[in-house]
């Protein structure tokens, strides 16, 4: 073959092969989709994660971390939560159920719940972490239906727990949600998406809206980083988080025993 067919021959073939491959890479949504899709099917799972949230106006910043675990399988759970205004825990086996404060150093014990734990209508403030982790499953399991569409920012590799994670990464706006948009908050994130397991491993949120005082509106930025060191859908999960071991120095509160 001539040389110059031979290279108009090489590019034409180039070309072809990277308009077949773009075809063939799922668009952000579709990524969404499937991510949400695997959550909402689990049922067996364990979530790990460390949330780091900054918050600015023009005078003022603030920070604060949060640590969540959540897991269940059956009608064995364990929701865990330590944040600034304190640390609770809600654990059963299966056949007992447990409700500690560490804060107060006390904890309660009943029979559990025949399907899971049940929330109760009002918490104390330093049980409003752990009620968190309960939705560390839920959030994602339902979190394509809020949007219209997402976009697919470049594929990332980020280190996690001394691993390097191959990631997709997909990004949604307020712009892009569903329902009526709000005129006093804008919100947009950015999900790191583990290829092999479908998991969310990182998100980065951002947050302009307002502090309202009488008629001022303050502006207020929210900048949100969290991190999901453990992300196992539909494998066992370890024994020893259903395990109840009372800490020292905590007493069973006798008064509310069942």
């Amino acid at each position: 073959m001539h040389p110059a067919r031979l290279v108009l021959f090489a590019l034409l073939t180039a070309t072809a092969l990277s308009a077949q491959n773009a075809d063939t890479q799922p668009d952000g949504f579709t990524i969404l989709q499937q991510m949400s899709d695997h959550y909402a099917k689990a049922s067996d799972w364990y979530i790990q994660a460390t949330e780091e949230q900054t918050t600015t106006t023009d005078y003022s910043r603030q920070w604060a971390k949060t640590i969540l675990i959540g897991a269940a399988s059956g009608n064995r759970y364990h929701y865990e939560g330590r944040s600034e205004f304190g640390s609770a825990l809600h654990i059963s086996d299966g056949k007992t159920a447990w409700d500690l404060r560490l804060n107060e150093h006390e904890y309660t014990q009943a029979p559990a719940p025949a399907n899971g734990y049940q929330q109760p209508k009002g918490w104390p403030i330093n049980d409003q972490t752990a009620q968190q982790a309960i939705y560390l499953k839920k959030k994602f399991a339902g979190f394509s239906k809020h949007y219209n569409s997402a976009t697919r920012l470049p594929d990332e590799v980020i280190s996690l727990n001394g691993s390097e994670i191959p990631s997709y990464v997909v990004q949604v706006t307020q712009a892009q949600r569903k329902g009526q948009q709000s005129a006093e908050t804008s919100r947009d994130e950015t999900l790191w998406i583990d290829k092999a397991t479908w998991t969310v491993r990182k998100t980065v949120e951002h947050t302009n809206t307002f502090l309202f005082s009488g008629s001022a509106q303050v502006p207020l930025v929210e900048d949100t980083v969290t991190t999901y060191e453990t992300a196992q859908l539909n494998s066992p999960v370890p024994e020893t988080l259903f395990h109840f071991e009372p800490p020292p120095r905590c007493e069973a509160d006798r008064k509310v025993q069942r």
